[in-house]
């Protein structure tokens, strides 16, 4: 378990590292600023090393650490504020002004074309695969397309559609309109509907409209008891009529590689779906 720990510590730092230059401009200052300040070694250096060792520990990460922000740990690494301090010590150690002048411009360059631009920069996944780190928005919401597609469709058949839906959508939908009621997910104060019980309706439904073989019979029961009339799915794996024929759903849109379906009035209006 540790081994597989420090593995995964090992990817997500890497991850979070990008293309590394930045990474290694900051420890090239924090080797620079411990030869050339003593008194910087208690005050940053020694700080900074047990930062490092303490995010950077398998036991912490599986024990202490939420593994699904993780990543965030890494911002402890105070690497912008290390660049700094380098910059403005090497500009200190020039003569005169001509000389701090010319440190400056070269430095500004430095950091120029090390950096990569936020929205062409990539980082690789752990199965070696490359993914952008960011995209460009095209919409005042700040969700991609195909969320605000699937959200524009729900919200012309009910004034609060209530969701069930593939993960692909379950933050974007909420950050595109507080109308739009998932069975979980966030808002802008939090996990609306978090998932506490890993046995429960809610945990089986996002396990299973995520498997590649998902039982749709016990999705659409599930939906259907709990009152939840749209059902969002891959389109990969489309629900069988006869089970929508059973549920009272239908098809109504293929959008965005996902199969949305809709019921008008389903039968329960509590919230609770039979497990």
């Amino acid at each position: 378990m540790v081994i597989e720990d420090f593995q995964k510590v090992y990817e997500l730092a890497t991850s979070y590292i990008g293309n590394g230059r930045y990474f290694v401009f900051a420890v090239a200052s924090l080797l620079f600023l411990f030869v050339t300040s003593k008194k910087s070694r208690p005050r940053i250096i020694y700080p900074i090393l047990v930062i490092l060792v303490v995010i950077g520990t398998p036991w912490l990460y599986h024990y202490v650490f939420n593994r699904d922000a993780y990543w965030r740990t890494f911002w402890m690494f105070p690497g912008s504020i290390l660049i700094a301090l380098f910059c403005v010590r090497l500009i200190q150690l020039c003569g005169n002004v001509p000389e701090r002048v010319g440190m400056t411009v070269v430095l500004l360059l430095l950091l120029l074309f090390v950096g990569t631009n936020i929205y062409s920069a990539e980082r690789t996944r752990p199965n070696g695969t490359k993914e952008s780190i960011l995209t460009k928005a095209t919409n005042p919401e700040k969700v991609s397309k195909g969320a605000k597609q699937v959200a524009d469709l729900l919200l012309t058949l009910e004034d609060n559609p209530k969701v069930v839906s593939r993960m692909k959508y379950i933050y974007e939908l909420r950050q595109y309109s507080s109308k739009i009621e998932l069975y979980y997910g966030r808002d802008i104060e939090g996990f609306i509907i978090p998932v506490t019980d890993k046995k429960g309706w809610r945990a089986q439904i996002r396990k299973q409209i995520e498997s590649s073989s998902p039982n749709y019979n016990r999705i659409m029961r599930m939906s259907d008891d709990a009152g939840y009339n749209f059902v969002i799915t891959s389109s990969t794996y489309r629900v069988d009529e006869e089970i929508l024929d059973r549920y009272g759903y239908r098809e109504i849109a293929i959008l965005d590689d996902s199969a949305v379906y809709y019921k008008e009035n389903p039968e329960g209006s509590t919230g609770e779906a039979l497990g």
